[in-house]
């Protein structure tokens, strides 16, 4: 029973972390894409004052990581080939950097993919702050950063309730 009680736990920390970045993405989305827009001297409404209306329009897009190794471009373009719009790429995660970052990020805009980047930020360390870790990621993603589409914040604890209020770490973190 006390293995059943943690793998429920775990579950519903890694859903919970899992659906607090994808709110991070659907509300940041439009905010950081208005903002990226050439020329936009006007400030963008804030994504929280305003409700996500989807486009109606899918995507489809690939997760890859450090533990995805290097890719040969002859897989992305058989990805973008194949239909796949974009890929997101771990550079930060409580592994430490993904010293292929760069590299992966630089293979799928190659290939025609927009690029994206998640941070698994991770606040049992005081020592690693929010900003920390995602300042960690940015660096990873190296020259790559400058074409980023956005940074999703993956945001999860180990197998239970933090002693540190998350929000207040996140509102911190992205400050």
């Amino acid at each position: 029973r006390a293995v059943a009680r943690e793998s429920t736990a775990n579950l519903r920390w890694a859903i919970l972390g899992a659906g607090v970045a994808l709110l991070l993405i659907a509300g940041a989305w439009p905010l950081l894409r208005a903002s990226a827009r050439p020329g936009s001297d006007s400030a963008p409404t804030p994504a929280a004052s305003r409700p996500f209306q989807p486009s109606g329009v899918t995507r489809k897009g690939v997760d890859v990581s450090k533990y995805s190794g290097p890719i040969p471009e002859a897989k992305w373009q058989r990805l973008h080939g194949a239909g796949w719009n974009f890929a997101v790429v771990g550079t930060w995660g409580s592994y430490g950097v993904n010293p292929l970052a760069q590299e992966q990020l630089a293979g799928a805009r190659s290939a025609g993919l927009d690029t994206a980047a998640y941070v698994l930020l991770h606040f049992n360390d005081p020592a690693k702050s929010g900003a920390w870790q995602i300042q960690r990621g940015l660096e990873a993603a190296g020259s790559e950063a400058r074409h980023l589409h956005f940074v999703a914040l993956d945001v999860e604890g180990k197998g239970g309730p933090l002693k540190v209020d998350v929000v207040q770490c996140i509102r911190e973190a992205v400050q």
